[in-house]
This record gives C-alpha cells, sequence and structure tokens, in this order.
C-alpha cells in the first residue's frame, strides 16, 4: 500500500478522492494545514508484486505532529481544547491530570458531563473535519479541528465515555478490524480523554493552571492534580464595542498578564493580542457572536475580516495613547441607514454613456461639451429612479426612516460636476460615471460622552437646512473622487466628537464613510453652537478642503495621518483647486433642489 496526500487547493485532491468512492483507495484521514486548507490522506495499492497484501500500513508521526506548529503555545491550547468540549458537554466539574509514567507523560481530562454515544464518538469525535456543534447550539467550537491537537499527535490515546472506550495509537485504533469500534466499559457520568505524550513533547499542569486562570465559567470548579483551580478571572468595566461582534473590558485589578490582552469566547480563553506593558490591570475582548463565525480554524486569530480590522486599529490606538483609547464613553452611536438601492443604473447604461463619450473629449481642453455632458446626463436620466425620493432603514436597530431623501444625484448636479471639468482620458469619464450613478447610505456617529444626538440629525427628523448641508458634502465628496479619478464607493454621515475636529473618514466592515461634523469645529454640547452654512463663502471653502482632505485616504488608500498622507494629499490639493465655477454650480444645484 502507498500513503498519498493531497491539499483541496491542489488538482489531485480531487483525484483521491473519486479513488477512495471507486473503492480503488482507502480513506486514511483528513487534517488542515497551517493555511486553514483541508488535506486529505489515502491508501492506494502498490505497483509493487513483492507487496504483501495483509501488511499493515505505518504512517509516520510527522504527518500528524505537524498540528502543534498550527497553534501558539500549543501547550496551553491542548487544555482549551479539551476543557472546551467538557463545557460543551455541560460538565460543572472538570479535573486535569499530569503524571509521569516509564512509557512517556500521561495527560487526562475528566468532566462530569453528558458524555457521548456511540454515533458521536465515532462519527463526530473520531472523524476529522466532523463536529456535532452548530453555532446554534452555544457551543463555544464547532471547526471539528480540536482532535488534530488533542489525539493525534501522541504515543497513544483512550477515551472513556458513558459505558464505551476506544483506543488509539496515532491513527490506529485497537479493537476490531482496522476500523475504530468502542468497547464495553464500566458505566460512568461524562467523558474521560487520555494521551500518552513523549517525554520531550508534552504538556503540563503549570499550563493547565495557566489556561484556566485566564478564563470565566463560574459554574464550573476545575481541579488539576487534584489541586482547585479557579476560573474566575472577570472582565472587569466595558470600555467600547468592535461593532456588533465583540466587545471590550477592562479588569483593573492586579496585572496578572503585562502586556497581554485576553480574547474570550463564553469566558473561555481563546488567544491574547500583545499590548502596550504601560497598561495597568488587563484587556478582555469578548465575542458576541459565534467563535466559528469570527475566528480561524485554530481559533488563534481573527477569522473576520471585520473584527480584525477593528481590534488592529485599537491596538493601534493603545500604542499612541493609552489613556486615551481607554477612555470610557456612554451613549455612543454607531448607526447605518441603507437606502432603497445603491447602483441605480445597469452595466449596460454605464455602457451606453462610455461609447458616447469615448474619443470625443474636446483635445484643446481635454474636457466634455456641453451637448456630450448632456448625452451622459441623459443616459444617466433614463435608467430607473434617477432622482427618486426614497427611504433609508436603520439596519442596527431595524428602524425604518422615511422623508430622507436617499442620495441619488440629480441631472443638474451632475452637469455642474463635468462642465468644463479636464479630464485625463476615458478611464477618467469611467471613473466619474461609476461615482455618478452611486447612492451613499447614511452612518450616524456619536463619540461625545454624555451627549445624546438630537432628532434633527436622524433621517426621518431632519431639517430642510441639515438635509441641504448633508447633501452638499455628499455631492463635495462625489466632486472630489471625481477629479481624483477614483471608483471607490463610499457612505456620508454626520460626525460628533469632543476631539475638535470637523470631518472623518472611517473604514469599517469593508466599507468606507466619510462622515461631518455639522458644527464644523464646533463642540455639539455648545447650546449656541451653529450649524455649518451654505451662505458662509469661510465655511464653503472649509468643507471643500475638509472633503479633499477625507477623499485622500480613499483615494490614494493611505488610512493614517503619516507622510504617505501628506504626499498624497498635497498632490491631490493640486489636482482639485480652480474649480470655483464647478463649486459654485453644485451649491446652486442642491440648494434649488
Amino acid at each position: 500500500m502507498t500513503l498519498r496526500t493531497a491539499s483541496a487547493d491542489q488538482a489531485e485532491y480531487g483525484a483521491l478522492l473519486a479513488l477512495v468512492a471507486e473503492k480503488r483507495a482507502r480513506f486514511v484521514g483528513e487534517r488542515y494545514d497551517k493555511r486553514g486548507v483541508k488535506e486529505v490522506a489515502v491508501e492506494t495499492a502498490s505497483a509493487s508484486r513483492s507487496a504483501k497484501p495483509n501488511a499493515k500500513m505505518q504512517i509516520a508521526r510527522e504527518f500528524f505532529t505537524s498540528a502543534l506548529r498550527e497553534y501558539s503555545d500549543w501547550q496551553e491550547k491542548w487544555w482549551r481544547e479539551a476543557i472546551q468540549n467538557a463545557i460543551d458537554g455541560g460538565a460543572t466539574e472538570v479535573r486535569c491530570e499530569v503524571k509521569e509514567t516509564q512509557a512517556g507523560v500521561e495527560v487526562s481530562c475528566d468532566d462530569n458531563g453528558r458524555g457521548m454515544d456511540e454515533r458521536t464518538l465515532l462519527d463526530k469525535f473520531l472523524m476529522l473535519g466532523a463536529t456535532s456543534k452548530t453555532t446554534a447550539s452555544g457551543s463555544t467550537g464547532g471547526f471539528g479541528k480540536a482532535k488534530e491537537l488533542l489525539v493525534l499527535p501522541w504515543l497513544s490515546w483512550h477515551v472513556h465515555t458513558r459505558d464505551m472506550v476506544v483506543y488509539g495509537s496515532n491513527i490506529s485504533c485497537t479493537g476490531k478490524g482496522e476500523e475504530c469500534e468502542t468497547e464495553p466499559a464500566p458505566m460512568r457520568k461524562g467523558t474521560k480523554l487520555t494521551v500518552l505524550m513523549a517525554p520531550d513533547q508534552t504538556t503540563g499542569a503549570a499550563a493547565a493552571i495557566a489556561f484556566i486562570g485566564k478564563c470565566d465559567v463560574p459554574g464550573v470548579k476545575f481541579y488539576v492534580n487534584g489541586e482547585p483551580v479557579k476560573a474566575l478571572f472577570k472582565k472587569g468595566e466595558p470600555v467600547r464595542e468592535f461593532s456588533d461582534k465583540a466587545a471590550l473590558f477592562w479588569n483593573k485589578g492586579k496585572d496578572r498578564f503585562p502586556g497581554l490582552m485576553l480574547v474570550r469566547a463564553q469566558g473561555l480563553y481563546m488567544f491574547g493580542i500583545y499590548v502596550p506593558s504601560a497598561i495597568e490591570g488587563t484587556l478582555v475582548v469578548e465575542l458576541l457572536k459565534p467563535s466559528i463565525e469570527m475566528l480561524t480554524v485554530n481559533r488563534d486569530g481573527f477569522r473576520d475580516s471585520g473584527l480584525r480590522y477593528e481590534v488592529s486599529n485599537f491596538a493601534n490606538e493603545l500604542a499612541a495613547d493609552v489613556t486615551s483609547a481607554l477612555k470610557k464613553k456612554k451613549g455612543l452611536i454607531r448607526e447605518k441607514f441603507r437606502g432603497t438601492g445603491q447602483f441605480e443604473v445597469s452595466e449596460s447604461d454605464l455602457e451606453a454613456a462610455l461609447l458616447k463619450s469615448e474619443g470625443a473629449l474636446l483635445p484643446d481642453k481635454n474636457t466634455l461639451s456641453l451637448a456630450q455632458i448632456d448625452d451622459l446626463v441623459r443616459v444617466l436620466k433614463d435608467a430607473e429612479g434617477w432622482s427618486k425620493t426614497g427611504r433609508m432603514e436603520g439596519i442596527e436597530h431595524g428602524r425604518v426612516e422615511e422623508e430622507l431623501e436617499t442620495f441619488r444625484v440629480s441631472s443638474e448636479v451632475a452637469s455642474a460636476m463635468l462642465t468644463d471639468l479636464e479630464m485625463k482620458g476615458p478611464s477618467q469619464v469611467e471613473a466619474a460615471l461609476k461615482q455618478l450613478s452611486w447612492q451613499p447610505d447614511f452612518f450616524l456617529v456619536n463619540e461625545v460622552e454624555g451627549w445624546h444626538v438630537p432628532k434633527k440629525f436622524y433621517p426621518r427628523g431632519m431639517a430642510p437646512r441639515t438635509k441641504q448641508l448633508l447633501k452638499y458634502w455628499a455631492e463635495l465628496c462625489r466632486f472630489v473622487l471625481i477629479q481624483l479619478g477614483s471608483r471607490q464607493t463610499y457612505g456620508v454621515g454626520f460626525w460628533f466628537s469632543d476631539e475638535g475636529t470637523g470631518a472623518s473618514y472611517i473604514h469599517e466592515e469593508r466599507e468606507d464613510w466619510l462622515v461631518l461634523n455639522p458644527y464644523g469645529f464646533g463642540d455639539p454640547r455648545d447650546e449656541n453652537a451653529e450649524l455649518l452654512s451654505l451662505a458662509d463663502k469661510d465655511d464653503l471653502a472649509w468643507l471643500y478642503a475638509a472633503a479633499v482632505h477625507e477623499c485622500t485616504h480613499i483615494a490614494d488608500g493611505v488610512s493614517y495621518h503619516n507622510e504617505s498622507f501628506a504626499s498624497a494629499f498635497t498632490k491631490n490639493v493640486a489636482k482639485t483647486s480652480g474649480k470655483l465655477k464647478q463649486l459654485t454650480a453644485i451649491r446652486k444645484a442642491v440648494v434649488k433642489r
């Protein structure tokens, strides 16, 4: 027999599975490599005539011990997987034991939970890639990967659950035949997993104590080598939320884990993130959604890109200023409102508009003629719902906000933007059409502690003057992105902060938002603060400068205010200067509407 392996991203993977389906090969097992890609192993008949038909295939331990390299600090994570299985099985008492024997180090996790029936033991626990847990079950796991760390790398193992026991050595199970079968055993409550580890590659009692000490599972008693250990490390005071996916807490007690922020799921420690050691106490991130949705398959990192981005940004804030990053803010609002549709213009309509513009730029000024602009606007205007008033839905709370006109650009605004606007060829014309057909969503953000956003800034209660300001801001951002040749879509909104900043760029869940403080640099808590005015020349000039600043983040892909941003912003100021005629026309069209 010959052992053949292939990854799911290799052509041979399907061929091996086909051989198994045709009973021309025997399925050995599957695992996930360090990239999270599934790998399968099968046995096929050897071409050699000298092979003994009854010979048993031996698989090198290295095939399975590579799982250890996929976990950071696997000694602690072994206990995580074992204890999590116990808790998911309803255990209220978990006993961890480590003892040296002549054959090696015997490590066990014994719980008083529900245990497993025979089908669950053989078809789920002992089947690579399979799991009995679901996102709706309330369990912490659900990846079907834990067994790669729990049993496969070790010299031998056995599981005693209810009135059954099964033994194994690497992947070879002792029992009847080559398949794993259970043997009768004295009835017990729960499950006891025991593995034999090599003396030079083992976990220990200290690792078990370290893991349990990072958890908060008040309903479960833990013992390590007979001594009680508490899993009562409290999360502390709330600091902020990362969308609706995780919440950050601050345990200001004794600094038990200096330089480490704990990430937990239902109180169980998953992994740690390094943070500045100057923080007094311990930061704890508690997942609000199932770990199978938020974490990688080995649960040593974030799978969800939005959550990963937010936590990474917070870590950067900590590095810059610990005090500000940990300031608790009450009354925070981060509410998004979706419109009735975004790409209201079909691709065929866009192609028709491009055909009209291609090769038609005036050679002397590299601009579109009035007739060409009329043709482009007519194509867009004929598309469904050019200026239809829609409604916006608050997706965070399921609230429907009517009466706020969605941000479809009007034909008057489109003409105002394109008239006498220099284009850098058909590609910029295409980018302009993409922007003109785009309808931004609305984002309401409050970061002022103890201050509540008045109803006049919500879609339903928005006054005409406030609507005009918001609409003008949206169109300024559109106009700037057209000039910069950017096809990136965006959303707009109102943003209230006590940091003295008039506008901001937010990247969240793969979406770009350009948000404006309607008071400019004014403090919203000041009763005498006035809204930015479209009748004030200074306010208009500042709004355009702010739009160029914030759009630079999108157009040039620079999130932070560093040297790269300074260079890009300077370049973009030059590109967007001298547009008084277009800006005046845009303002006039917005106010008229």
